[in-house]
């Protein structure tokens, strides 16, 4: 007995590997975005201030809001970085309520 091979189109099989193609260059073009010296990694974050919880890191940007300032931050793709200024105002007390 003689199993069919199904057979793709070549259309269909274009059009996925441009997707797949593209996501790639997306990923290269992320990397290229990463902040260099200002912005910490949220594990460098919270190394140099000893938080062990992202708990404790929503708390400060909800005291930064209520202070009417601005926790800086920021995500891309789907890490986040924070600005070094905020470990000095954490160290300086800025966060305690």
């Amino acid at each position: 007995m003689i199993q069919q091979i199904p057979v793709i189109n070549p259309e269909v099989l274009d059009k996925r590997l441009r997707i797949i193609e593209q996501g790639i260059e997306d990923l290269k073009n992320l990397n290229s975005k990463i902040p260099k010296s200002e912005w910490l990694s949220l594990d460098e974050f919270k190394e140099a201030t000893g938080i062990k919880s992202h708990y404790y890191i929503q708390k400060m940007q909800q005291v930064a809001k209520k202070k009417g300032d601005s926790f800086a931050s920021k995500i891309l793709g789907k890490k986040m970085f924070i600005h070094e200024k905020e470990v000095q105002r954490f160290f300086d007390g800025f966060y305690q309520v």
